[in-house]
């Protein structure tokens, strides 16, 4: 039987023949390629040949995919109750009973909706820096080991945005439904509350618990 040294020895010394253990090798390949796809699909140019090779190069995973889509249909099927909610009319004609108690709780749903809003930009601000070339981690001082997508932020986006529209949307049902609800509860406040408090300050690893607490 061998020694692992010598299968050790013997496996680098066949991996030191092939074209991808060198970076000056695997530059000079990937030339060949752009220089081969440039010339045969792309008339000659090589901005166009190289945007078509890395096109395929997506930041949208499928985990994050399957998030968005679902809690988009959320907040599609949300939209419909709104609708339906806010076209009820109520013993004296007007569309919104109990207007003063819903408009009582605007103050707490605008605020949170600005903190979705901030996360919001911040994904909006690495898409653009990205595309510029610019380097916001060294800049912002960010850890350059752990990155984070805009992606994945559209996806924390999404998500609060669900929980918010849907407490907003059940806080319209509660003053709209009378005859269930004779006096307004607010009780969907302080489920937006809560689930927002558990969403940013969560003590667990899920849910980018790294960045929470560096945000923190």
């Amino acid at each position: 039987m061998l020694k692992d040294n010598v299968i050790s020895y013997k496996l680098l010394s066949y991996l030191e023949t092939k074209e991808f253990v060198k970076r000056e090798k695997i530059f000079a390949f990937k030339q060949k390629i752009i220089d081969f796809y440039a010339e045969h699909f792309s008339k000659g140019n090589r901005k166009k040949a190289i945007k078509k090779l890395e096109s395929h190069h997506t930041e949208l995973r499928r985990r994050d995919a399957l998030v968005i889509s679902f809690f988009c249909g959320i907040i599609s099927i949300m939209f419909l109750f709104f609708l339906f909610f806010i076209s009820i009319k109520g013993s004296d004609g007007s569309y919104i009973q109990h207007i003063y108690e819903w408009a009582s709780t605007f103050p707490l749903f605008r605020f949170s909706l600005v903190l979705i809003f901030v996360v919001a930009a911040a994904a909006a601000d690495m898409k653009i820096l990205k595309l510029n070339k610019v380097n916001f981690q060294y800049i912002f001082g960010l850890d350059p080991n752990y990155r984070i997508t805009q992606v994945q932020l559209l996806r924390v986006v999404v998500v609060l945005f669900a929980i918010w529209f849907f407490c907003f949307t059940c806080t319209l049902m509660e003053t709209q439904l009378t005859f269930i609800f004779p006096e307004p509860t607010m009780y969907f406040c302080s489920i937006l509350v809560i689930a927002f408090a558990l969403i940013c300050l969560l003590p667990v690893h899920c849910f980018y618990a790294r960045a929470r607490w560096a945000l923190a």
